[in-house]
């Protein structure tokens, strides 16, 4: 097998693997990174010796200052490092080179790293359901408040990603007897799937419905077709466009912010303590189904079909601090 030691990405088959083509874009550009970084150093890449890997991920998490004290790369977080070796490790793979990272020199260099890292930075919070009401009653009755609530509440009652949200359409939703069903195009975790339907039921409260937050949205953005979720301006007009995905994480700061000065108006300072902006993002929402759904009694099972996760540990994180108190052995000692 012919191989050559320079940064093209012309070969790689990443297009024939089981990766998003947001991975396959990460990959190429990762390993650019990584073969330009051997160039300038004149070392090989077919493959790299582990000692090359090691040395390169060291100068990665380290950073690299120039004379005057400048910065030439600054040092990179655990996570961007792993995201790296994990290019270096499938580009190997698919050109069948041998790369092993239990090689020592690369192993305990990785450990090494590991144990000098900072700890991760804190999850989101959960929007618990008692969260999600507290911001949809501080929702404005304009246009762009009828906006934010639909996300709010399609977006927990949905359990969607980002990505989900703002990816429905008019035509991706179809009237039910008991609610609404999202047709969503593919599945995230799984590319196999053509598609899959996620029903969003009637609430008990009209305040908290997601249908009737639906509805009122499409009727107030006059949407007939295209993008259901879309940018309002300062002057309550809709714009064509698709809302981006980062603009939710915005509009569920806003609401937490505006929630917390309603709660800190009330006295209520244990509400207002939970409802600190820099910990609530758009994976609130979706985490927050789970914990809710868990604390609810609802089986693993049923929430991970709602979910669509595709495996039962990445939802555990969720029940178990939905579940802590339920059946607590320490309840039961006599203290």
């Amino acid at each position: 097998m012919t191989h050559r030691d320079d940064d093209s990405t012309a070969e790689l088959p990443y297009a024939a693997s089981a990766r998003s083509p947001n991975t396959q874009r990460g990959y190429v550009a990762d390993w650019r990174h990584f073969a330009a970084w051997c160039a300038r150093r004149a070392l090989p890449t077919s493959p790299a010796a582990p000692q090359t890997v090691g040395r390169y991920l060291t100068e990665l998490f380290q950073g690299v200052r120039a004379t005057d004290g400048v910065w030439i790369e600054r040092p990179r977080r655990l996570a961007t490092l792993e995201r790296r070796l994990a290019a270096i490790r499938q580009y190997y793979r698919v050109h069948g080179l041998p790369f092993d990272v239990r090689e020592p020199a690369l192993h305990d260099t990785l450990r090494g790293i590991r144990r000098h890292s900072p700890a991760a930075p804190r999850a989101k919070t959960p929007t618990v359901t008692e969260v999600v009401r507290a911001l949809v009653d501080e929702l404005p009755p304009t246009t762009g408040g009828i906006r934010d609530r639909a996300i709010v509440l399609v977006g927990f009652a949905g359990a969607f990603r980002r990505s989900e949200l703002v990816a429905i359409d008019h035509e991706d939703c179809a009237a039910h007897a008991e609610g609404i069903v999202v047709t969503l195009p593919r599945a995230r975790s799984d590319p196999d799937t053509q598609c899959e339907e996620v029903g969003i039921p009637r609430g008990a409260h009209p305040e908290t419905d997601p249908v009737r937050a639906l509805i009122e949205w499409i009727a107030a953005g006059d949407i007939r077709g295209g993008p259901i979720f879309r940018p309002v301006t300062r002057y309550g007009s809709v714009l064509p466009q698709r809302l981006s995905a980062g603009a939710v994480s915005l509009i569920i700061k806003r609401a937490v912010s505006a929630a917390r000065a309603s709660a800190e108006a009330r006295g209520n300072e244990v509400l207002a303590d939970s409802l600190d902006p820099d910990h609530y993002a758009s994976h609130s929402l979706r985490a927050g189904f789970i914990t809710s759904a868990a604390a609810a009694g609802v089986s693993d099972r049923d929430i991970m079909r709602h979910t669509r996760h595709k495996r039962a540990d990445t939802l555990q994180k969720y029940v178990r601090h939905a579940t802590v108190f339920r059946h607590n052995a320490a309840a039961k000692v006599g203290l």
